[in-house]
């Protein structure tokens, strides 16, 4: 190496939640921080890119209750407003906020939630799967857990009990129970990130793939498709080996509609059809069911246009389909869509269906919603590699656990504390 390269105090690699949020507390703590990226464009999946003319949201949608003060505690404000969601369960019909008829559906369910909440925390059972059997056994309730077993890509069964218990846990006060969205898009997320790290003085390099991490006596090599660089402390997003499977994958749908088109009251639209703990093992099992879930959302809005994206599972194995299958998805979709946005089809402006491999072909980045589905009793890969001497951060990473991007931004966070404070560099 030469004597004359810069050795950076930091070198983070990626630019998306957890990679910011370190970058930013690194930089703050007095390091001099490099952030790479692969991609020409920060934010990972938490941003909004145009497509044939049209804006779309790339992933990140809802966020918990804590994401504004964990923005505002590294000096970015962005404003946000709550969630609204309107969830189709066949015949049943539930709205958040709850309105009287979703509050009255409720009640009879109420004992029944209860008994599920005392055995997640009494640990009764290791998986949800087995708590449904034994404590609870109620069609209703199984279905409102699926909810969460959906956005995890992963079978009710498979659940477990001690993921769910952390994912509402006080201690990492993600506030996953009352969900926000920023009122001038998620987009603004990412510029506000991006803004605050160059306004303390830290250096972004997009385009920029790490190929290998060489770890020395002193310091690390980052081996990159531009040359080499040298650092003394490494935190990374790149993915790690997992011993449980990856959760499903997500296909991508995205409309476009006249800015006139009625929409329903509610952001997002959820179908829901009974029977989750079946259909989604089917898909697990690489099938299609009859029926399945699937959401929307009103996305961005143009001058005379507005966009509504959505996402649907796939059935594992098949991120590449032929066009049949393809086909067959979209359509179910859309037909649904139809009944719920009358007028749907005809009014279409634009549409465009990815699969798994075509939305990590059209936005660099993979559709898999969870990194691993870790079997009871086994932990996720720890965040710091003692071996290389790096912090290995995102979704899915040691603590604080979970597959979500409130998760990802304290990730970040853990990490940068614990390589300050190996200096005594925390304030």
């Amino acid at each position: 190496m030469s004597k004359e390269m810069k050795r950076w105090d930091s070198v983070v690699i990626g630019s998306g939640l957890a990679g910011l949020m370190a970058a930013i507390r690194l930089q703050r703590g007095g390091h001099q921080v490099l952030l790479l990226d692969r991609r020409d464009t920060p934010g990972g999946k938490c941003g909004v890119s145009k497509l044939d003319g049209y804006r779309f949201t790339i992933g990140c949608n809802d966020f918990g209750a804590s994401m504004p003060t964990r923005l505002a505690e590294v000096g970015v404000s962005v404003e946000f407003q709550p969630s609204t969601t309107r969830i189709h369960m066949g015949p049943t019909t539930i709205t958040s906020p709850p309105n009287l008829g979703s509050m009255l559906r409720l009640l009879p369910r109420i004992p029944g939630i209860i008994r599920l909440v005392r055995a997640v925390r009494k640990r009764t059972y290791p998986t949800i799967g087995e708590i449904m059997e034994h404590n609870v056994r109620s069609s209703p309730i199984t279905d409102m857990l699926g909810l969460l077993a959906y956005a995890l890509g992963t079978p009710v069964q498979d659940m477990t009990t001690e993921s769910l218990a952390a994912s509402f846990s006080k201690t990492w006060d993600y506030g996953l129970d009352k969900f926000m969205v920023p009122v001038n898009g998620v987009q603004a997320i990412t510029n506000g990130l991006v803004q605050r790290f160059e306004e303390l003085g830290g250096t972004l390099q997009l385009g920029v793939t790490c190929e290998q991490i060489e770890t020395l006596s002193t310091h690390k090599v980052i081996h990159t498709n531009a040359g080499p660089l040298e650092a003394t402390h490494v935190a990374t997003t790149q993915e790690r080996k997992y011993k449980g499977r990856p959760g499903l994958s997500a296909c991508q749908l995205m409309l476009a509609v006249p800015k006139d088109f009625p929409y329903i009251k509610q952001r997002t639209l959820i179908h829901m059809p009974p029977g989750v703990e079946h259909w989604l093992k089917t898909l697990d099992i690489g099938e299609t069911p009859d029926d399945y879930g699937f959401h929307i959302f009103k996305d961005q809005e143009g001058e005379d246009y507005y966009t509504i994206t959505g996402y649907t599972l796939m059935p594992r194995g098949q991120e590449a389909p032929d066009q049949a299958l393809m086909d067959q998805m979209e359509e179910f979709m859309m037909s649904h869509l139809e009944t719920h946005l009358p007028g749907l089809q005809e009014a279409l402006l634009y549409k465009k269906f990815l699969s798994p491999q075509g939305y990590k072909d059209q936005w660099g980045l993979t559709s898999e919603l969870s990194l691993a589905i870790t079997p009871p009793n086994e932990d996720y890969p720890p965040m710091y590699d003692e071996k290389q001497d790096v912090y290995y951060i995102g979704n899915g990473i040691d603590i604080p656990p979970g597959d979500h991007a409130n998760s990802a931004l304290l990730s970040g966070s853990i990490a940068a504390d614990k390589i300050l404070k190996q200096q005594e560099l925390l304030p």
